[in-house]
């Protein structure tokens, strides 16, 4: 079983009904977006979330680790509204090296 939020506690007959539905392609991806919507997409990896829209929205994508973030730019470097932003997000203003950047 995967684990969870600690507030969240699926049955398995909805995990089991989410992965059935493909749910990640299905539920998460089904917004009323336009040409005037903007994603934001914390975290990227190497591929993105964002970029299964097929709204012509405007999406930023902001991933922290250069490595992904440069492969995710040119990945999607035909999409004319699709921005990748190599920063981090977080409360304090500072400078942290995560382990594969050292």
């Amino acid at each position: 079983m995967p684990k969870f939020h600690k507030d969240f506690h699926p049955s398995s007959q909805q995990i089991n009904q989410w992965f059935a539905s493909n749910g990640d392609d299905t539920y998460s991806l089904n917004h009323r977006l336009d040409e005037n919507s903007v994603v934001v997409e914390l975290g990227g990896y190497i591929t993105s979330w964002a970029a299964k829209f097929k709204e012509d929205c405007q999406i930023y994508v902001v991933e922290p680790v250069k490595k992904f973030h440069d492969a995710l730019e040119d990945k999607y470097k035909g999409r004319k509204k699709f921005k990748t932003i190599n920063v981090g997000i977080g409360t304090e203003n500072k400078i942290l090296y995560l382990p594969e950047e050292k």
